[in-house]
């Protein structure tokens, strides 16, 4: 007997022969949304586990301990990761290339002024506002002209008015010390009524002030960046980092910075309430050669706190809290 059998049914029996075999129209409509919703499952388990591991790692990277009374803590510490951030991204390679290509020669006239100007940094800038036609001009009232500066610009506004007042050093020693003595002056006798400095930065021989010490993990400013910014200012190598940041610089045993510690001085400027526990870190011997090599460490115009008291006899009186400086 013969028996007949349709092209289904041997399609059929050839799937279910072999199980591995790709399935095309035998494949229901059931079994794809399986797969499907399969797929979509694993996918979304996926999704949650790459948010959550890049939740924590952010929130890991973003969070810093603050002290207490912070306003806005949240919003400090994004400032601060966004700023840690692009400090991390930018380059911190050599600043200048020592390859030279020469196309050809072009020789110029350059214009070179025969006037001497004085000042720099600001200085020039306030003798010529402080002469009385300027301040006219502007409707400025001459017994109220303050000079205001806040971190590097606390460093400018104290140096300038450091400046000013020696334009004038000679009429404040006349004065035998009285209170417009403290007051520095421009062109024309015009004084600088105030001095407001908020959180300068005055000095680069102390980096483990009471302030230093107990925020030195508080953003923006941390302690290995603030040392960094100095030796960026002062143009010295980076590679002195760690020296300046563990005082190895102003060791004990530095001689020539001996005329300079009684400024730098905190413990004896802070009273005991604002000092806490911390105590001065001075190391017993150092590397002499930092100074050596970066004299500018110890010059007033870069560092205002270190000026003599002559001069400082000269500048307005002025109030600043943050011994970070």
């Amino acid at each position: 007997m013969i028996r007949c059998r349709d092209a289904n049914t041997e399609q059929a029996e050839r799937i279910s022969e072999s199980p591995n075999a790709p399935i095309k129209a035998g494949c229901s409509v059931l079994e794809q949304e399986s797969l499907m919703d399969m797929f979509l499952v694993r996918t979304m388990k996926l999704l949650c586990g790459v948010t959550l591991i890049f939740t924590l790692a952010l929130s890991y990277y973003i969070y810093l301990p603050l002290p207490a009374g912070v306003s806005e803590p949240w919003k400090l510490l994004l400032v601060g990761a966004t700023f840690r951030t692009a400090t991390h991204l930018l380059p911190d390679g050599p600043r200048c290339s020592f390859s030279y290509v020469v196309c050809q020669f072009l020789f110029i006239a350059v214009y070179k002024s025969k006037r001497v100007c004085k000042g720099g940094g600001g200085g020039g800038t306030a003798r010529h506002f402080l002469q009385r036609d300027v301040l006219a001009r502007y409707s400025v009232d001459p017994e109220r002209v303050a000079v205001c500066g806040d971190s590097a610009g606390g460093n400018l506004a104290a140096a300038v008015a450091q400046q000013i007042g020696q334009d004038r050093r000679g009429d404040a020693d006349g004065m035998d010390g009285s209170d417009d003595a403290r007051e520095s002056s421009g062109g024309d006798g015009v004084k600088f009524k105030l001095q407001v400095l908020i959180y300068p930065v005055l000095q680069p021989l102390d980096f483990n002030t009471a302030s230093y010490q107990q925020s030195q993990g508080v953003p923006i400013l941390y302690r290995d960046l603030m040392a960094r910014y100095w030796l960026e200012y002062l143009g010295a190598d980076a590679s002195l980092l760690q020296t300046i940041l563990l005082n190895n610089h102003t060791a004990l045993d530095e001689s020539h910075v001996n005329p300079h510690r009684s400024k730098v001085d905190w413990t004896s400027m802070t009273p005991k309430h604002m000092s806490k526990q911390y105590k001065a870190i001075f190391p017993q011997t150092g590397s002499p050669s930092v100074l050596r090599d970066v004299p500018s460490m110890l010059d007033p115009r870069a560092a205002p706190l270190l000026a003599e008291q002559e001069i400082l006899k000269t500048v307005p009186r002025g109030l600043h809290y943050d011994m970070r400086a």
